[in-house]
């Protein structure tokens, strides 16, 4: 008999539990799409999600996108010092990561500008979407959970906003009644995953997951000529979206940016200490400083939050 192949009548304690170690993606309720997971390597990963307004649980409507300023710290050297970040500009205040960032990222010395590299920055949005169809994890369809994107995907929802799109009408892609479903598609480009090949389909209701039937219902829709749109008249049907939208399992609230605990305080403490060459004398009034309103040296607008590149961190949080 091989020795790869288990013996059934005289098994070892961990035989066959190996899927027990691997770590879970979906369990926090967050849609991580990634080149890795994908079915065939050569077309990308593909996948197709509608995106959510967010319905409160007090059937009031919420912004339809969390926005988050986040530094990622890529120490090797120091693993006690990786992770994430949030920067203190969520709150208006001065952020010593985020100043010294564009310090080193503006130097005109190259090893600092590389340096910089170590506690990349890059701008979130996390909103709700129902998976509609995904290859890749079919486990997956007819859930809601929360996607994470970048300006890429953002500047594609504006564009849809704007009517910058490829018909040239203006779309809220949000909406049940009148928004698009989003063809996903992640493609490799150089170290970096691209998403320039994603589009919006034509406008189309909401399609509700039937649970017991393990298929989508599209939501009936009625064209208002008036108002040139299509509107969900039925106040039963209303209902139904209202209540499939609000109960949901994960809350997008929880992916706002958060204040430093303690123990990240004084971790960032000893970043700046490492990558600005200060003594940590400095590194602590950097961080003491930040407690104050942004100084008139330094607004927020200055830091350049918007950057085209942002994607590039993706992969970093499909690593969680």
């Amino acid at each position: 008999m091989s020795e790869n192949v288990i013996n059934l009548f005289d098994m070892e304690s961990d035989a066959g539990l190996q899927f027990l170690d691997k770590k879970s993606t979906v369990a926090d309720g967050i849609y991580r799409p990634s080149l890795k997971d994908a079915v065939d390597k050569t077309k990308g990963y593909s996948s197709t999600v509608r995106f959510l307004p967010n319905v409160l649980e007090d059937g009031t409507l919420g912004q339809s996108a969390i926005e988050k300023h986040v530094h990622y710290a890529k120490l090797p050297d120091y693993p006690d010092l990786q992770g994430y970040y949030d920067s203190l500009i969520n709150f208006g205040e001065k952020c010593p990561l985020t100043t010294l960032y564009w310090a080193l990222k503006n130097s005109k010395n190259q090893a600092e500008v590389e340096r910089a590299e170590l506690i990349s920055r890059t701008t979130k949005y996390y909103s709700y979407v129902l998976i509609v169809e995904d290859e890749n994890h079919r486990e997956l369809e007819g859930k809601i959970m929360i996607y994470p994107y970048g300006f890429k995907i953002k500047e594609k929802i504006n564009q849809e906003r704007t009517g910058e799109n490829a018909d040239s009408k203006k779309c809220n892609v949000f909406d049940p009644a009148n928004g698009k479903d989003f063809r996903l598609i992640i493609k490799q480009s150089g170290d970096w995953p691209t998403y320039e090949s994603s589009t919006f389909r034509q406008v189309s209701p909401l399609k509700i997951w039937d649970e017991e039937k393990s298929l989508f219902r599209e939501v009936p829709t009625e064209w208002d000529e008036d108002k040139q749109k299509f509107l969900i008249n039925s106040s039963k049907v209303q209902g139904k979206v209202l209540s499939y939208l609000k109960d949901k399992d994960v809350n997008l609230e929880d992916n706002s940016a958060k204040q430093w605990t303690e123990e990240q305080k004084v971790n960032v403490e000893k970043i700046i200490e490492v990558l600005s060459g200060k003594d940590f004398t400095f590194a602590k009034e950097s961080i003491d400083n930040a407690t104050t309103a942004t100084s008139s040296n330094e607004s927020i607008e200055d830091t350049s939050l918007v950057d085209t590149d942002s994607d590039d961190l993706d992969e970093f949080f499909g690593d969680d």
